[in-house]
């Protein structure tokens, strides 16, 4: 016979000598006191007023609702009261500015607000066709005004694939630029 067979059939043998033993063991050490304790528990249970069950089921529910009510209370007492901070257009559009490389939406925001003051600037308060945003504006500023006017974010959606480029919108001219053309449009007009 195999060595193999051999331990596995002198583990079987030692296993069938040893259950009877095993169990007796186990019902000594574990279930006796077990049962005991459960035995215990159950006299003094009986003793017990099924009213003195309800009592401390109320008082357990009075104690937590206590603790909700002041934990809210002495949590209000200790909250500051934060001064609602009112953001103006330049920190919206300076927060948009940070954030315009997470997607297209910001970028288009950028490209929408700075379209909105070219238009105040060009015509003031009248109204006017959005195709005369800029005329004198080199092209890519002109381009980029007119797609923050007259088009939307999801006109150019982002791939989320993980190793691909997105594609080259006209939202992604230099900011700076437009600025630049803005400022200088601006001092033309107080002139």
């Amino acid at each position: 016979m195999n060595r193999r067979w051999v331990t596995l059939l002198g583990f079987l043998l030692l296993v069938a000598l040893l259950t009877p033993l095993a169990q007796r063991v186990t019902h000594w050490l574990l279930l006796e006191p077990l049962a005991y304790y459960g035995w215990g528990l159950k006299q003094v249970l009986r003793v017990v007023p099924d009213s003195f069950y309800w009592l401390f089921f109320l008082a357990c529910l009075g104690f937590l609702a206590l603790v909700f009510l002041m934990r809210d209370i002495i949590l209000h007492r200790t909250r500051l009261e934060k001064p609602v901070t009112q953001r103006g257009p330049v920190a919206y559009l300076a927060e948009n500015i940070d954030r315009s490389d997470q997607s297209n939406y910001f970028k288009w925001v950028i490209a929408n607000r700075l379209a909105n003051i070219a238009l105040r600037i060009r015509w003031g308060d009248s109204a006017v066709e959005t195709s005369a945003i800029a005329p004198l504006a080199p092209p890519d500023v002109q381009v980029y005004l007119e797609n923050g006017l007259l088009s939307s974010f999801m006109d150019y959606r982002q791939k989320r694939k993980w190793f691909t480029r997105n594609s080259i919108t006209p939202f992604d001219v230099d900011v700076r630029d437009v600025i630049d053309y803005l400022e200088s449009q601006m001092e033309q007009s107080r002139e």
